[in-house]
């Protein structure tokens, strides 16, 4: 689990909201519940989350939108997609427009808490490889520190 990590729930059903939240928050993550893709757009906008929990079917900005917005923004969060309309189209078109994973309601919440930590991980290890990756290149970058001795001294320029 990434405690701590940040969750933006959007679900225009209030319950399901509530149940999420607390489940969550229980598990240790910095959750916030919104009612709409509009309102979830207003708080992307104060802050960056690490993932969005989305419902499908919503008044005004639906799931799918919200998830093909997310994508342009440049730190986006992983997305996962929730509906009770669950259809392997529906699937398809989610994970075409970004999303991470499908979650079909009523929500299993043990399922919802395993994949949120899955997601999370693997964002996690996206994140670290970028920045060894960001970091080793530096390291070996013409006239970098280890530009020296990685192959260019006239002994190994021999071998």
């Amino acid at each position: 689990m990434m405690t701590g990590a940040s969750i933006l729930i959007v679900d225009d059903e209030q319950i399901a909201r509530e149940n999420l939240e607390f489940i969550l928050r229980k598990e240790g993550y910095d959750t916030t519940a919104v009612d709409s893709g509009l309102t979830a757009l207003e708080e992307l906008e104060k802050r960056e989350f690490d993932l969005v929990l989305t419902d499908l079917r919503m008044a005004g900005e639906d799931g799918l939108h919200l998830i093909k917005r997310l994508r342009s923004l440049p730190h986006h969060p992983v997305c996962l997609l929730m509906t009770a309309y669950g259809s392997v189209e529906t699937a398809v078109e989610a994970m075409r427009a970004g999303a991470a994973d499908y979650l079909t309601k009523p929500l299993n919440l043990e399922e919802v808490d395993h994949k949120v930590a899955l997601h999370l991980r693997a964002r996690r290890l996206e994140s670290e490889n970028r920045e060894l990756r960001d970091l080793a290149d530096r390291k070996t970058a013409k006239g970098g520190p280890l530009d020296a001795i990685v192959g260019r001294s006239a002994g190994m320029a021999e071998i």
